[in-house]
């Protein structure tokens, strides 16, 4: 369970423990600070399972690292990437980006490469859902409120995961991302680089039946 406002804040590492879950979503929802975690306590916060603590660094040195949403996002997707298989990240937000002065609002070209290939290498999905819904933002000159959220409905079409928004309540999206990913299928194929090249490539997988409708990660990170 984390946050960001102005840096990235952990509330939570990964855990089973339904109560101390519960109190870390209550906590952020407040805007209540986690506490200090100092290496010499990281020890108590580890389990024998998958860890952020263990990957992220402490105190001033991941506020240094997390100046922006973007590189928050990117120092998370680096976190878990060690972890076999599909990630879920569960983004509530209220948009990001540039206002464009058209009536969008889209991520800000110079950082969302970055996050976005980050994010993909570490197969992490992300669903944004939106905290906004029913507020009348005619004051901010934005037509309507849909377009706070372009930057996020981007994010999750790019990372395979979906965009939540003009929902009752937050259950309605949770048990459509617990659906969704009640099953799933990891493929994987041997592609070839030359020696020491390193960039991005993008991927297209499609099913035979065109019928069937396909949300993947649209690619990964090679070389160094």
């Amino acid at each position: 369970m984390v946050r960001y406002d102005f840096k990235l804040k952990i509330h939570s590492d990964f855990t089973r423990d339904n109560e101390r879950l519960v109190k870390a979503v209550n906590d952020a929802a407040r805007g209540k600070n986690p506490p200090d975690i100092w290496p010499s306590r990281m020890e108590e916060n580890e389990s024998d399972g998958p860890s952020l603590l263990a990957h992220l660094a402490t105190g001033k040195e991941l506020r240094r690292q997390t100046t922006r949403i973007y590189s928050g996002l990117e120092v998370l997707a680096d976190a878990v990437g060690d972890i076999v298989g599909r990630k879920n990240l569960l983004f509530f937000s209220a948009g990001f980006g540039d206002n464009t002065g058209l009536g969008t609002i889209l991520p800000d070209v110079r950082y969302y490469d970055n996050t976005m290939q980050a994010l993909n290498d570490s197969n992490v999905a992300v669903y944004s859902i939106s905290v906004l819904t029913g507020i009348d933002f005619a004051g901010l000159g934005i037509s309507n409120t849909n377009s706070l959220h372009d930057s996020m409905n981007m994010l999750s079409n790019d990372t395979g995961g979906r965009y939540f928004f003009n929902h009752v309540s937050f259950s309605s999206p949770l048990e459509t991302v617990l659906a969704e990913n009640n099953g799933y299928y990891l493929l994987s194929y041997r592609s070839e680089t030359p020696a020491g090249a390193s960039g991005y490539r993008k991927v297209s997988v499609k099913a035979k039946n065109p019928e069937f409708k396909v949300r993947a990660r649209e690619g990964y990170r090679f070389g160094a």
